[in-house]
């Protein structure tokens, strides 16, 4: 494998990370409760009553746990589905280990990859980025990723935001004949090498189980938000352009690129990259911090942003201070490590499932004890009626203005004395 992956590793599991505390919030409430942080920040602050949400600062999720599977269960540098899949089916291995699962990752690990989720993941394509060194050929890494992908879920957008995403990972760091120079112009190189293959190689896809012109259908969306969101200058106009693409071909229009859509994070996460790539000297990493505060999936889109980052090898892609508190660094810098130097693993697969179970047994008991000192919601007590009561405050609730009109005629017709018109 390439030595620039065991970087990226090492910055996506602190980019994960970092996303983590920000995980499910909305960028308007972040940027209210917390203004500047040089730390992992607590999501206390973004908690008022449902601490359920809380996630510890500096542990890193699914994403990052499941790329380092990935890399221990390679067979001399080379990355097999089967090895995966064994693993999640084998009777000793609990998917409880995994933190911050969504839909895909818990039917793979529930399944082995025998019952493929049908929801979009974002999170997917994030996980899937060290099959990015498993070869310098192309053809092998587009087609390992489309594997692992659809065995996740059966949801086009996904295996081909993910086989995008790879392609771009890998064009990056093998310097290969169809490296560039900019995040677009390899985002955009890697877009027309996949719709290329499709067309020359439609058997191979169809062999995969899928229809090689849906496939292709759903990656000219891609092109066509990736290369608009290029032209914006600013956030807010790429933020704009993605989603009001993506919703012509939607079911469910969307407000923010953020969500676990790979439709939208995808082209986010390049956008974003394409802003720290014009960042001063030093200062790229602040990209990360801004994808991680965008909200919605950030783990995934800080995690992704990272490898764009470290991968075009810009000067410091993630601030050091995230790297250094970083939750079991060492363990993951071990595994990094040896993906450059091609030595022998630091640990065996079931030494590490072991000590994830315990890094979030650890953070699920600090979650259970801020439960415990949680203030329960107020109760709104119900007025008590009688039965008949109700039922009339029920039958007066449902009439229609002409009703009560009509019942304000009749009772002036029959007792004009009692009756006292409204103020």
């Amino acid at each position: 494998m390439n030595s620039n992956l065991s970087e990226i590793i090492l910055s996506m599991a602190a980019a994960d990370a970092l996303g983590s505390s920000f995980e499910g919030f909305t960028r308007a409430h972040i940027e209210a409760n917390i203004k500047d942080f040089t730390d992992y920040p607590d999501p206390s602050k973004l908690l008022t009553r449902d601490f359920s949400r809380w996630r510890k600062p500096g542990l890193y999720t699914s994403i990052t746990q499941t790329a380092l599977l990935l890399i221990l269960s390679s067979t001399r540098g080379r990355i097999q589905l089967h090895a995966l899949k064994q693993l999640f089916s084998s009777p000793e291995s609990s998917p409880e280990f995994l933190r911050n699962t969504d839909h895909a990752e818990r039917s793979f690990a529930a399944s082995g990859g025998d019952a493929p989720s049908t929801q979009p993941s974002a999170r997917v394509c994030a996980l899937l980025t060290p099959l990015a060194g498993n070869s310098p050929d192309l053809k092998e890494v587009l087609m390992s990723a489309i594997s692992f992908a659809r065995h996740y879920t059966e949801d086009l957008y996904t295996i081909a935001g993910a086989g995008l995403h790879v392609l771009t990972v890998s064009s990056l760091i093998n310097n290969t004949e169809h490296g560039v120079l900019s995040i677009s112009e390899a985002s955009m190189a890697m877009t027309s090498y996949f719709a290329d293959f499709i067309k020359t190689s439609p058997h191979i896809v169809f062999n995969e189980g899928l229809n090689p012109d849906q496939l292709e259908k759903k990656l000219m969306i891609y092109q066509t938000i990736i290369k608009n969101s290029f032209q914006a200058e600013t956030l807010k106009e790429a933020e704009d352009i993605i989603c009001k693409t993506a919703n012509l071909h939607l079911k469910t229009p969307l407000k923010r690129p953020s969500i676990n859509h790979p439709l939208t994070l995808i082209p986010l996460s390049l956008f974003l990259t394409s802003m720290g790539t014009r960042m001063p000297e030093g200062t790229a990493g602040q990209t990360v911090v801004n994808a991680a505060a965008q909200g919605g999936s950030s783990s995934a889109a800080a995690s992704i942003t990272a490898a764009y980052l470290t991968a075009l090898k810009c000067s410091s892609p993630i601030p050091e201070i995230f790297l250094e508190k970083l939750i079991n660094k060492k363990n993951v810098s071990a595994a990094a490590a040896s993906i450059a130097q091609s030595t022998k693993l630091p640990f065996t697969i079931s030494e590490f499932i072991h000590s994830e179970s315990k890094l979030t047994a650890k953070a699920q008991s600090e979650l259970t004890s801020k439960l415990k000192h949680q203030k329960a919601k107020p109760v709104r007590k119900k007025i008590s009626r009688s039965v008949e009561s109700d039922i009339a405050h029920h039958v007066v609730e449902s009439w229609t203005k002409a009703d009560q009109a009509r019942w304000r005629k009749q009772r002036r017709k029959d007792d004009p004395s009692k009756w006292i018109e409204p103020e």
